[in-house]
């Protein structure tokens, strides 16, 4: 799932100041609140730290906000504990520490703080700072929903949905969706949407299912924008059939992605075959194999298991670094084909792409007799073909309304795609200036 930086802002009153004018506008206010501060009001403290980690009212910094945070926490403020949390988890202010951050936010949420609790739990179910659990994750996960988190009421309808850290129960992942959804959670409305339509925890009803996914859409999701285009044409009058013509183009746009990605099967093989061809980089990939044995088999397991949409992106990581692309591409094809608004396997198949690039260009040059792509590749050039379907995968995955999760993450190169796709821009500038120049 995703990162997000959640720092909670408050308006109340600190002794005999008014809080809620903390503005740039409004030098006089900044004052009472800095010398309240100085003073030992521990409430003022936390809304300097919050003064400072926004730039109002004073210049932006956050070595000051994490000094008044720290003095807040100091004095109990179990808000500035979050987010002092959140300063160490993403090193503002300080030298990044997960482990630190998840001290605090353990703090903070075993003393009620909703967002604490939701922060921890996120790193419960990544395994940020702290061993991964999905039993812990799952029960701050709920505590935070129980107060009425929206966040936590999707992250713990997924669970539910999942079995993950929860006995798997589709009646409670509905539950837990309504419930975000009503607060106008987006994603939310998408997969209450899914539940009704395909009697999910509920029974099915195509009005129910029709009138969530039109809200999530109408907010700009992808996914809910693609199945409303799916629904029987006999639930939809004149006024869905227009918006069902508009997102059909989105459901065709994936569709014709995945055709062409399909259609480079054959050649991204051919490619691997060539690299495989190479002793040095056989035994390579025949070390990947080996290491990857019992991961493979564990998310193999937990598919079966569970038909978790995370282990599957998982294995199509782990098939795409040893260069087994079509067994790679299998589950990417499956994620997408159940959530194609999930950036993950778009983002999986272009670095898994760009990965076949770089070793089958040092395999070339290594190659004795030298490799003739011409006549192996009917006269076009494997590198440039399969480096503009990345790209232009790159280019349709980049709109997406769903973050990456840390696990894609982790793939990509400093920079994420944008610098993933320059990156085989510069492969495919440097092949085309060698095809110009090279002598016939």
């Amino acid at each position: 799932m995703i990162n997000r930086i959640r720092i909670l802002t408050f308006i109340c009153l600190v002794s005999f100041i008014v809080l809620n004018n903390c503005s740039k506008s409004d030098k006089s206010n900044i004052q009472d609140i800095i010398k309240a501060a100085e003073h030992g009001d521990v409430s003022a403290q936390f809304h300097l730290g919050w003064c400072y980690a926004e730039g109002e009212g004073v210049e932006q910094s956050w070595s000051q906000a994490v000094k008044w945070y720290n003095k807040a926490s100091e004095g109990g403020s179990i808000r500035a504990i979050n987010n002092l949390g959140l300063c160490y988890e993403n090193g503002q202010g300080v030298e990044q520490s997960f482990i630190n951050a998840v001290k605090l936010y353990k703090i903070a949420a075993e003393q009620g703080h909703v967002s604490a609790q939701y922060n921890l739990a996120r790193c419960y179910s990544k395994g940020i700072g702290v061993e991964k659990s999905d039993v812990e994750a799952a029960k701050w996960y709920l505590r935070a929903a129980e107060e009425g988190d929206a966040d936590s009421q999707f992250s713990i309808g997924i669970c539910y949905s999942n079995g993950d850290g929860v006995p798997l129960s589709k009646e409670k992942a509905f539950y837990w969706f309504h419930k975000a959804a009503k607060q106008g959670y987006i994603k939310a409305e998408t997969n209450l949407g899914w539940c009704y339509a395909n009697g999910i925890g509920v029974k099915q009803s195509w009005p129910e299912a029709i009138k969530w996914y039109r809200s999530a859409a109408s907010k700009g999701d992808e996914f809910a924008e693609v199945n409303l285009a799916k629904v029987p044409q006999e639930y939809l009058n004149s006024e869905y059939n227009e918006e069902r013509k508009h997102f059909t183009k989105i459901s065709t746009k994936t569709d014709s992605i995945v055709i062409k990605i399909r259609e480079s099967e054959p050649l991204l093989i051919k490619m691997t075959e060539i690299v495989l061809a190479n002793p040095r980089w056989k035994a390579k990939v025949d070390e990947f194999h080996q290491s990857n044995k019992q991961i493979i088999e564990k998310q193999l397991k937990a598919i079966k298991d569970t038909n978790s949409l995370e282990d599957r992106l998982w294995l199509g990581f782990t098939y795409g670094g040893q260069l087994d692309c079509k067994l790679a591409l299998e589950q990417y094809y499956e994620v997408i084909k159940k959530s194609p608004d999930i950036i993950d396997p778009w983002l999986g198949i272009s670095r898994m792409i760009y990965n076949l690039m770089n070793v089958y260009l040092l395999a070339e040059v290594e190659a004795d007799p030298p490799i003739s792509y011409e006549k192996l590749f009917n006269g076009k050039d494997p590198v440039i073909e399969i480096g503009i379907l990345a790209i232009e995968i790159l280019d349709y995955s980049h709109g997406k309304s769903i973050y990456p999760s840390e696990s894609t993450i982790k793939l990509l190169p400093e920079g994420g795609d944008i610098s993933l796709k320059r990156q085989i821009g510069k492969f495919i500038g440097r092949r085309g200036m060698l095809n110009i120049i090279s002598p016939k």
